[in-house]
C-alpha cells in the first residue's frame, strides 16, 4: 500500500502540472471560485507543506501534492515530506490492522 502511494506521489510531484494541463485541455472546467481559492490559500499560509502531508489520510496524496505544486513548492521537498508521511501512515495503519484482527478473533 505504501509503495503505490509513494509512486503516485512521485508521478504527481514531478508531472502534476503537465497532467493538470492535459486534463484541462480534454475536459472543460469552470475556474475555481474565489472562496475556494481563498480557503486553499489560507490553509497553505497557516499550515504549509507539513499540514498538507499530515492530512494525507483525510484526502489523498494527490490532493496534498496538488496543493503543494500549485503553491510552487520544490519537488524535492514535497517528496521528502511525502515519503516520511506515507511511511508513517503505512506503519500506523499496519499496526492498527493487526490490533483489530487480534481483537476480532
Amino acid at each position: 500500500a505504501g509503495g503505490g502511494a509513494w509512486l503516485g506521489a512521485l508521478v504527481f510531484t514531478y508531472f502534476g502540472t503537465e497532467i493538470r494541463k492535459l486534463i484541462q485541455k480534454r475536459f472543460k472546467f469552470d475556474p475555481m471560485s474565489f472562496s475556494r481559492r481563498r480557503k486553499m490559500y489560507l490553509f497553505w499560509k497557516r499550515y504549509g507543506l507539513l499540514g498538507t502531508t499530515i492530512l494525507i489520510p483525510l484526502f489523498s496524496p494527490m490532493i496534498s501534492i496538488g496543493i503543494a505544486v500549485s503553491f510552487q513548492e520544490k519537488p524535492g521537498r514535497i517528496m521528502r515530506y511525502m515519503t516520511v508521511a506515507i511511511f508513517l501512515y503505512t506503519l500506523i495503519f499496519a499496526v492498527f490492522k493487526e490490533a483489530v484482527v487480534k481483537w476480532a478473533v
